[in-house]
């Protein structure tokens, strides 16, 4: 996985075992899933989702659309 706005990975794996995913609540952020990274095999990779508005993005503005947010064509 390449570096990406849109997600925080955890702990960088170079060829992991499985990918995380994970999808902070509202009013949460990348954070409240750190520990995660701990709890599973070493190989595994955990990746927070980062959209805009929310956490180092608070200055973009939401996605309003779900293709759009799906698509990751959210624009400033």
């Amino acid at each position: 996985m390449r570096p990406s706005r849109w997600f925080l990975r955890l702990n960088p794996q170079p060829d992991p075992l499985f990918r995380l995913v994970m999808f902070p609540n509202a009013g949460a952020g990348a954070g409240v899933f750190r520990s995660w990274s701990t709890v599973f095999d070493p190989r595994a990779e955990v990746c927070v989702v980062r959209p805009p508005g929310r956490d180092n993005r608070s200055d973009e503005p939401l996605c309003a659309d779900l293709e759009e947010f799906a698509a990751a064509r959210c624009r400033r």
